[in-house]
């Protein structure tokens, strides 16, 4: 009896012995695992422009789960806000007029199996959201819009082909322009670019600085890079060959102008002293051709997804990616950049009546 105690004895104490070690390595394995670590929301945001008295941004975002909107940011208050859309559409890539009284973008209705990019129109409204109105009627993906500085038209890019499979949703844009008052569309181009950067007019409503990747008509061109991606400058009704607006080992992206068209600046890979390896993308001021400075000291890691230039052509506002997504105010004299720390939701809805 007594042999049979002590085995049962030995028996309790070698299972409490392995129950201590099980309890300890799963604590100290609770501690480690990656799974009870905060969860870090996913944080999407594109599309950033400036309003026209350099005081607010405005840009797509969807944080997490949560809806897709238009948020504004107030860059005095850090106040942020967002339009209420439609649930059967979704609103994207906002943009001020030159003179603040009016706001464009693109809507997408939503169908059965998802966004229906062929009734993709342009919507037209106040800031405040107040007397929204569609301006275009027409099939086709219409992406960029932006206002011409009379403010009586839009320029914006239109696709002629949506694609069933690939890297991209549509293909073969051209740029065009609508008349506001009575919504006539004009065709501007006739080159059928696979990937078109958002166009803009300069102050004669003629001229436009554009780009594309791997556009048709510079298959000579004297100027090649790497990546095939160019920016140049054209006027309405161009039908003939293209020229790069800078020549760059890396190419060159997302030109950008100011209000007075005097200040062209584009995105491209800057290039170590080697000649070889890229530095990360920043932003550059266009001189001449052949001649540029670079305006942004973004880490070599950084990707710039989005950028817009204040109507006064001092700021820069970029969305990067490095390592998180986020927003920089760079001040082009100094190039000095600050980054933004947007709240996680908006606290108004400003059209929420």
């Amino acid at each position: 009896m007594d042999k049979r105690r002590s085995n049962l004895i030995i028996l309790i104490l070698i299972f409490s012995f392995l129950a201590i070690i099980w309890l300890s390595i799963n604590l100290f394995n609770d501690g480690n695992n990656k799974s009870n670590e905060p969860v870090v929301k996913k944080d999407y945001i594109n599309y950033i422009s400036f309003s026209a008295d350099g005081k607010k941004l405005i840009f797509d975002r969807q944080r997490d789960k949560s809806a897709y909107q238009i948020q504004v940011y107030d860059l005095e208050t850090n106040e942020l806000s967002a339009y209420k859309t439609y649930p059967n559409e979704q609103w994207t890539m906002a943009r001020y007029s030159f003179d603040g009284k009016h706001i464009v973008l693109s809507t997408i209705p939503k169908g059965p199996s998802g966004l229906d990019l062929s009734n993709m129109q342009l919507l037209m409204m106040d800031p405040n959201g107040e007397n929204k109105r569609l301006i275009t009627n027409s099939i086709g993906p219409k992406i960029y819009p932006s206002f011409s500085h009379s403010g009586d038209k839009i320029i914006y890019a239109k696709a002629g082909n949506i694609r069933e499979h690939g890297r991209t949703p549509a293909a073969d844009y051209d740029i065009f322009e609508v008349d506001i008052k009575n919504g006539y569309e004009t065709r501007l181009t006739w080159f059928k670019f696979f990937v078109i950067f958002p166009p803009y007019l300069f102050p004669d409503d003629n001229t436009i600085i554009s780009g594309a990747v791997d556009p048709p008509g510079m298959e000579n061109i004297k100027c090649k890079n790497l990546t095939k991606e160019y920016v140049f400058i054209l006027v309405k009704g161009q039908r003939d060959s293209l020229e790069s607006l800078v020549c760059t080992k890396f190419g060159n992206r997302n030109g950008l102008i100011s209000w007075d068209g005097k200040h062209i600046y584009f995105k491209a890979t800057a290039q170590n002293p080697d000649g070889i390896h890229g530095d990360g993308d920043q932003y550059f001021e266009y001189i001449k051709y052949g001649e540029y400075h670079q305006i942004t000291q973004m880490s070599r890691s950084t990707f710039i997804k989005s950028a817009a230039l204040s109507y006064d052509w001092r700021y820069l506002a970029l969305i990067v990616i490095d390592k998180s997504i986020k927003i920089k105010i760079c001040n082009i004299e100094t190039g000095n950049s600050r980054t933004l720390i947007l709240p996680d939701k908006p606290t108004r809805i400003i059209n929420g009546n």
